[in-house]
């Protein structure tokens, strides 16, 4: 369902069907404790639907959420797509600069260890910026 949810606020721009089909998503993971899809989840509702509607400040705990959820259940790749967002959107929430590169130094470090250099590099533009 969030999948459809972004699919609605990125392709088709109904942001009030994707924020529904995003909640919709969230309470079925509550409800049958999916914990090894809050990752998945977390990372299409709060990079592409809960932007629309909220502060993306507001998306930065639940993407942290995700990233410790993620690698606790072993799935590293969606652990670490959700330590990208994180980063990004540190830097786009005009967080100070210095705890945006600390946040993209440590998440970098953790993404090279596992072998994932493309979110590496994707992260490395934050990182030099600030």
């Amino acid at each position: 369902f969030a999948s459809y949810g972004g699919l609605l606020s990125c392709v088709f721009h109904d942001i009030k069907g994707a924020f529904r089909f995003g909640h919709l998503s969230l309470h079925l993971l509550e409800k049958f404790e999916a914990k090894e899809c809050v990752g998945r989840v977390y990372l299409v509702m709060y990079s592409l639907i809960n932007g629309w509607i909220e502060s993306h400040s507001a998306s930065l705990e639940p993407l942290q959420f995700a990233y410790a959820n993620q690698m606790r259940c072993g799935d590293i790749q969606y652990a670490l797509m959700n330590a990208r967002q994180y980063c990004t959107l540190l830097y786009y929430c005009g967080v100070e600069l210095s705890i945006v590169e600390k946040a993209c130094k440590d998440y970098g470090q953790v993404m090279m260890e596992h072998k994932h250099e493309l979110f590496y590099k994707y992260t490395l533009p934050y990182r030099q910026a600030s």
